[in-house]
């Protein structure tokens, strides 16, 4: 896609900038395009950058999500599922490790399921948006999950299939293999 942008952009030489400086400036249209492709590989360059989103999460987030009242944990992770979805997918780990203890001791935790179903969907959308990065948390989340496998409820053993497919695709399955027990390695 970028290289189609930059094929738009047309190379002034010496000899042809001496001339315009003597002419007149650039049309109007001349300049809008050159602004339109200026913006458009701008927007390409930087929406590839992963972003820091740690700042965004801070302690008012963090303290709503270990609230006791549900309502205010569901607003707190449909606020942080709002800044990655903002940040398109793709965030940096800095900084993370306060938001993957507190989803760690929800999963452990038994708490309304319309809750844990959001706290497994928020990990998917961070394992989708850190990518590869996502190895470094892989220890303290691993085990949650899979001790919920054999929870009761057929909507969040589904949730959690899923968040392993994900993990599997962005991560690798090797970083999710190892704390398997054994007999389900074989």
């Amino acid at each position: 896609f970028i290289y189609k942008e930059f094929s738009k952009i047309k190379i002034i030489k010496n000899d042809n900038i001496k001339k315009t400086s003597k002419s007149k400036s650039k049309s109007k249209s001349e300049k809008e395009i050159i602004h339109i492709n200026c913006s458009k590989i701008k927007k390409v360059v930087t929406s590839n950058l992963p972003i820091d989103i740690s700042k965004k999460i801070d302690n008012k987030i963090l303290k709503k999500i270990l609230s006791e009242n549900w309502l205010e944990q569901k607003v707190a992770i449909e606020t942080i599922i709002k800044i990655i979805d903002e940040a398109n997918m793709n965030i940096l780990p800095n900084g993370l490790n306060d938001l993957l203890s507190v989803i760690n001791s929800k999963l452990n935790n038994s708490c309304k399921e319309s809750i844990k179903l959001l706290f497994i969907n928020l990990l998917s959308k961070l394992i989708e948006s850190l990518k590869n990065n996502f190895k470094i948390y892989s220890s303290e989340i691993a085990v949650s999950l899979i001790n919920n496998l054999s929870d009761k409820n057929e909507n969040i053993r589904n949730e959690i299939q899923l968040c392993f497919d994900k993990w599997v695709k962005f991560v690798g399955i090797d970083s999710l293999v190892i704390y398997f027990p054994p007999f389900l390695k074989n």
